[in-house]
């Protein structure tokens, strides 16, 4: 189960998981891969499981966020252990708000191109199994023309001054990649191939899944 504050809703999860069809206040009407829940089921649970959650920034009631204040982010996960007992880990998160107009180099100086990159590779591949793959490619070229649109700098009319700062350098190569991928493309793949192989990137890490997607 996921909890936010106020200003954040859960927009959806992508991974082995499955949903729980449970609402609450925290969930978003926009949904992300599996969503309209805050309540995911997963059959197996190991120290190496991993999800990909979304989320998005709300303003309750057309206030503004708050600079300086914090959102939350809280996990509640029950499992049975192997020796039969029930447990329960609750895992708490926070991050300071910051205003994307005044405070544009704290907003780029937390930005994690890896995490990103992989959460991306999983929005897309989720997007690949539901809509037409094309439309995914597509998608994947409208969200990186949209960050260098937002971040990049230029002199009009000339391509090559043409700069993205430090934290983003290795992000469009990122997606160079993936979109060669055996994970958006399936020409010469089987459906078993492809199916195996997104199987694979959405249980990884992001560090084994930066190194696939490469």
């Amino acid at each position: 189960e996921v909890k936010t504050s106020r200003e954040l809703k859960v927009s959806g999860c992508i991974g082995s998981c499955f949903s729980a069809n449970v609402k609450t206040p925290a969930t978003s009407e926009n949904e992300v891969g599996i969503g309209h829940t805050s309540v995911w089921r997963l059959n197996s649970l190991s120290p190496s499981s991993t999800l990909g959650l979304f989320f998005e920034v709300t303003n309750q009631h057309q206030a503004p966020v708050p600079p300086g204040g914090r959102g939350y982010v809280q996990l509640v996960t029950q499992y049975q252990h192997a020796s039969g007992q029930r447990r329960i880990r609750v895992t708490t998160a926070c991050r300071q708000w910051v205003d994307a107009t005044s405070q544009h180099p704290h907003l780029v100086a937390g930005f994690d191109q890896e995490a990103a990159a992989v959460l991306i590779a999983r929005m897309a591949m989720f997007k690949a199994e539901t809509t037409d793959g094309r439309d995914a490619l597509r998608w994947l070229d409208r969200q990186l023309i949209k960050l260098c649109r937002k971040f990049g700098e230029y002199h009009k009319d000339d391509a090559a001054s043409f700069r993205l700062p430090d934290e983003f350098s290795f992000y469009p190569q990122f997606m160079f990649h993936l979109r060669r991928s055996s994970f958006i493309q399936v020409f010469n793949n089987s459906p078993d191939e492809t199916a195996y192989y997104r199987h694979v990137l959405n249980t990884e890490d992001c560090a084994n899944a930066l190194l696939m997607i490469q």
